[in-house]
């Protein structure tokens, strides 16, 4: 249980971490995790087919697409994933 917010950080950092190391450690895994986590670990990704029938790979314009529409949201929860967009990653999600 996190008392104070930075120790909830570094929980969440070691987690992230765990989870890398062990999917790295067992061939012919593989994990899900946030973009920006798996690219500061210098992981490799893969690209996914997105409703629009192409191959993408996350990154932040594919990401940012996948936001595009949902900007002028009126509630704090909004489903991102699997927009219909050309350059949309499918499996995009945001956390605060």
């Amino acid at each position: 249980m996190c008392v104070f917010a930075r120790e909830c950080v570094i929980v969440a950092e070691l987690s992230t971490l765990t989870v890398a190391l062990v999917t790295q450690g067992n061939e012919y895994s593989m994990t899900y995790m946030a973009w920006n986590d798996a690219r500061d670990l210098d992981l490799p990704s893969i690209s996914l087919y997105n409703r629009a029938g192409n191959y993408v790979r996350p990154s932040l314009a594919t990401i940012n697409s996948a936001l595009s529409d949902y900007k002028n949201s009126s509630t704090f929860v909004v489903d991102i994933s699997d927009g219909p967009g050309a350059r949309r990653h499918p499996m995009s999600f945001a956390r605060f």
